[in-house]
C-alpha cells in the first residue's frame, strides 16, 4: 500500500507517463498499425539479445512480463520452458501465465533456473521485496535489466534523463 502523500504523487506521476505512452502507441496503431508492430518487434528482440547469454537451466521465469514476448521468444528460440508472471493480465502469448501479488508468487522455493526481471523495477514502490521473491523461487540466477532507473532528485517524467542498469546475480 502507498504510505505517504510522497508515495501517493510518485505513483500518480508513474501513472501518468504511463497513460500517455499508451495513448502515443494507441495513435500509431491507428495510423500505422504495421509501424507499430515493428516498434514493439524491435523492443522485443532487443531486450532478448541483452539478456539471453544470461540465462541458465530449462525452467525460467518471467517476473513482470508485460505482453509475454520476451519470454515467448525465449521459449522458441533458446527451447526453455517459460512461464510469465504479473499483477495484471496483458499476455498476448499462449504461455502459461499467473497473477501474482506484489509480495508472493505461487511457487515452491528454488522452482525456477532463472528468473529474468525486464523494466520491472520502476513499476513497484518496494523493488528489495521483488527481489528477495525473485531470490527465494530461483535456484541458479536472476536477471535484471531497468532501462528506467533515475536519479533520486529527478522527477520521473518521461521527458527526464534516463540510465541504463543491468545485473545478474
Amino acid at each position: 500500500m502507498l504510505k505517504n502523500k510522497s508515495q501517493k504523487n510518485e505513483f500518480a506521476n508513474q501513472k501518468a507517463a504511463i497513460l500517455e505512452l499508451k495513448d502515443f502507441l494507441t495513435k500509431i496503431s491507428r495510423e500505422n498499425p504495421l509501424k507499430a508492430e515493428s516498434l514493439r518487434e524491435k523492443r522485443t528482440r532487443r531486450d532478448f539479445d541483452i539478456i539471453k547469454k544470461w540465462i541458465l537451466g530449462n525452467k525460467i521465469f518471467d517476473y513482470g512480463c508485460g505482453s509475454g514476448r520476451v519470454g515467448l521468444m525465449i521459449k522458441r528460440r533458446l527451447k526453455k520452458n517459460v512461464v510469465l508472471g504479473d499483477v495484471t493480465h496483458q499476455n498476448e502469448t499462449p504461455l502459461p501465465l499467473y497473477l501474482c501479488g506484489r509480495k508472493k508468487t505461487p511457487f515452491a522455493d528454488n522452482f525456477f533456473d532463472t528468473v529474468i526481471m525486464l523494466n520491472v523495477l520502476h513499476h513497484t514502490g518496494n523493488a528489495c521485496a521483488l527481489v528477495k521473491e525473485a531470490a527465494r523461487i530461483t535456484r541458479r540466477r536472476i536477471v535484471i535489466f531497468e532501462q528506467h532507473l533515475y536519479r533520486k532528485e529527478e522527477s520521473r517524467g518521461l521527458s527526464k534523463k534516463r540510465m541504463e542498469g543491468f545485473a545478474y546475480f
